[in-house]
């Protein structure tokens, strides 16, 4: 069963400033504990890993991220992702994240992820 993810938040910048840090991969990777950007392959495709600890367990997932889907215009991106730990696990995972410009010249972000993990973790 897939864990399911929803969180809201605002930003003090506007929102071409956000959207140019959320459509950087560089930048998205060093916000996430434990994960780190490998390879830049093309402008939607990305190698990457990510520690994550499970109770007593922290376990190491390498894989891909596609950018799916791009719209500018609308300030929203939706990925998924794949990897693999070295006991056989495997991660998959879609994300998405949109943007709204408020009146007070900040930025609301709505991030929502479905991650499944499968099979043995090492």
């Amino acid at each position: 069963m897939p864990i399911e993810i929803r969180e809201s938040f605002q930003v003090r910048a506007p929102i071409d400033r956000v959207w140019r840090f959320v459509m950087d991969p560089d930048q998205v990777a060093a916000c996430m504990p434990g994960a780190s950007l490998d390879k830049v392959l093309d402008e939607r495709h990305f190698e990457g890993s990510i520690a994550v600890k499970l109770g007593a367990i922290t376990t190491r997932y390498k894989g891909r991220i596609e950018l799916t889907e791009v719209d500018e215009p609308g300030y929203s991106v939706k990925m998924v992702a794949e990897g693999r730990e070295t006991g056989g696990g495997v991660v998959r995972a879609t994300f998405s994240s949109r943007l709204e410009a408020l009146d007070d010249g900040t930025t609301q972000l709505v991030a929502e992820a479905s991650i499944d993990v499968t099979g043995r973790i090492r």
